[in-house]
């Protein structure tokens, strides 16, 4: 994985722990939490098939 690509994972990784620890989420949090995580489990799949 290049650079550029773990500087992603890290940034996502950060998003998806703060997303998990609100104590009061939105609708919008959730479906933010969804998309982060989906985008880091693709990342992470390329970096391991890659």
């Amino acid at each position: 994985m290049g650079e550029g690509a773990a500087r992603v994972v890290e940034w996502l990784e950060d998003r998806v722990t703060a997303l998990q620890q609100l104590e009061n989420p939105t609708e919008q949090d959730a479906v933010l939490l969804k998309e982060f995580e989906t985008n880091l489990r693709d990342l992470k799949g390329e970096q391991l098939s890659g």
